[in-house]
């Protein structure tokens, strides 16, 4: 039986184990269960919950567990364990416009009905609103589209290109396509929003070709805000990484690829350790440097 196949019949199943967070408040976790085949699989939930969210887990390991958890829930009696929680499994909206303006219009609409939640911790970030705002206009004035030059390294999934004075627009790479067709323009807007970011922070002269590292935490710090929206509990991204990311998935490479970038920007958003996470893209200051330049969501994305 493949991933997809046992994900489609767990969540079919009664729902009750720790939910994966990305900087969510913990919900109230039932009572300890009684049975020993209960006690093992909520453990087993929970240590799947913690790779899902862990960037660094390989993708072999993550579906080891995945695979071993399921199979003991599908083998067990259900009168033996009792009600499984595994909310983890929601499924993300993989619809999608196929181009720019639907990455532009979904995200809005993802801000825009946060405002309106009464149940939200609290109104989209300003610093969000002001964001999305900068990329519907550049949008407008046709500055906003894919890299059909090749004018971006492969392994830069978007970029804000700009001079000292003078914003130029905004390019994805021309794969970028793929991410959308497989995650869905509601994930894939994440991009979008980060070099919005990078457009907003020029026109306030807080971008610069020197400080390479304070242009990219803002933008990644406004981009966690983002897929907080999105994504509360990361449940729709586990569910994403487990499908996109299995040994029978027909994605393309860069669609795991791209889901398990998202999960390293929740995983250090979470802990607000946003030089750790341009540390470790491989992000690099650069004095002296002073001429047109572009600031970018790097990221591996193969042909």
């Amino acid at each position: 039986m493949t991933t997809v196949t046992l994900l489609t019949a767990l969540l079919a199943l009664p729902a009750a184990a720790q939910t994966v967070q990305y900087g969510a408040p913990a919900p109230a976790l039932p009572a300890a269960p009684e049975t020993p085949q209960a006690a093992a699989i909520v453990d087993q939930t929970d240590q799947l919950n913690d790779a899902l969210a862990n960037p660094a887990v390989s993708k072999d390991e993550l579906h080891g567990r995945a695979g071993n958890l399921f199979g003991n829930i599908l083998r067990q009696d259900s009168a033996a364990i009792g009600g499984v929680d595994l909310r983890g499994w929601a499924k993300p909206d993989t619809s999608t416009s196929g181009n720019v303006d639907g990455l532009i219009e979904k995200s809005g609409d993802t801000i825009a009905e946060a405002k309106f939640k009464t149940t939200a911790d609290a109104p989209p970030a300003p610093e969000l609103v002001d964001a999305w705002l900068y990329g519907r206009e550049l949008r407008k004035a046709d500055m906003m589209g894919y890299d059909q030059d090749g004018k971006l390294d492969k392994g830069t999934l978007g970029a804000f290109l700009y001079t000292k004075t003078s914003a130029l627009g905004v390019l994805f790479n021309k794969k970028f396509t793929d991410i959308q067709r497989w995650v869905g323009d509601q994930f894939a807007a994440a991009t979008a929003v980060h070099e919005a970011a990078h457009a907003r922070d020029h026109a306030a002269g807080e971008l610069n070709s020197k400080e390479v590292k304070k242009g990219e935490k803002l933008a990644f710090e406004t981009e966690y805000k983002y897929l907080r929206l999105v994504d509360p509990t990361g449940q729709k991204l586990s569910y994403a990484r487990v499908n996109l990311c299995a040994p029978t998935s027909l994605a393309p490479k860069i669609a795991c690829e791209y889901v398990t970038h998202l999960a390293k920007i929740s995983w250090y958003g979470e802990k607000g350790d946003w030089d750790g996470l341009v540390s470790s893209l491989g992000y690099e200051d650069r004095p002296g440097h002073d001429h047109a330049h572009h600031e970018g969501d790097g990221h591996p994305a193969h042909d």
